[in-house]
């Protein structure tokens, strides 16, 4: 089975580990961020579409949590969706179709309730006193903008913000020194050259 482990934001060189998933599934633990993404890649497996949701308190984030959409609609296209980068006013509008889960809650405890980690989840979302949504990267709207491997992101990454990709490694420091905003960027300049490069290979 899966543990939970607290991975300090500095566990390496000032930097944050994080775990593919089949490393965690090797090693059997991972933090908040590493389960996160391992439900997440399990959830997309079967056709639901997830949100990898950052949360924490007003002076930072600190925390990820799973969301997923409920309604697929809403990822092919309704209204102000679909959007890479989800801040929490489009959230809101859109808590009806989406259900958030505490990935740590189900690692260790193979008895713990699933109602219980969507109870947990809850917690961390305002207007529970000191909380704050900072983002949610939808993987879906991600993939239909051509976002798709690591590799290629920390690529664009380093050309974006001029350092390496491995100082952003981690919830701590690639939350607490990209942001939204430059996420949000950095996937609509992504988007734009995945576009790009479509045309540039239809043409005769």
């Amino acid at each position: 089975g899966l543990t939970y482990r607290i991975e300090p934001w500095d566990s390496q060189h000032a930097r944050q580990v994080v775990r593919y998933a089949d490393a965690v599934l090797a090693k059997g633990y991972g933090c908040c961020l590493d389960l996160t993404l391992l439900f997440a890649s399990a959830l997309r497996h079967v056709g639901i579409y997830p949100l990898i949701t950052v949360v924490g308190a007003t002076a930072g984030p600190t925390h990820a949590i799973l969301g997923y959409w409920t309604e697929e609609q809403v990822v092919r296209g309704s209204g102000d969706l679909p959007q890479p980068v989800l801040t929490w006013d489009i959230l809101q509008k859109h808590l009806s179709q989406i259900n958030f889960v505490e990935c740590t809650d189900m690692a260790g405890e193979p008895s713990y309730a699933y109602d219980r980690a969507e109870q947990d989840a809850l917690t961390h979302l305002p207007p529970n006193p000191g909380r704050k949504v900072w983002y949610a990267v939808d993987v879906e709207a991600c993939r239909r903008l051509g976002i798709r491997s690591v590799d290629r992101m920390q690529r664009n990454l380093r050309m974006l913000v001029g350092k390496d990709p491995e100082e952003f490694v981690g919830e701590g420091n690639f939350a607490s020194n990209v942001g939204p905003s430059t996420a949000a960027s950095w996937m609509s300049r992504r988007a734009s050259g995945a576009r790009r490069s479509s045309l540039e290979s239809s043409r005769p």
